[in-house]
């Protein structure tokens, strides 16, 4: 039991971290092309 538990667990901190990882990188690329505009 705790074993499928803790591999599931795992299973969604991975999922998670790379959701947050996308998110950040969706935030970063919107500030970086909004400068870019800014600066042209």
């Amino acid at each position: 039991m705790t074993i499928i538990y803790h591999q599931n667990f795992f299973r969604c901190q991975g999922y998670w971290s790379i959701t947050i990882v996308f998110i950040q990188f969706n935030e970063l690329r919107h500030q970086s092309f909004k400068n870019f505009r800014y600066q042209s």
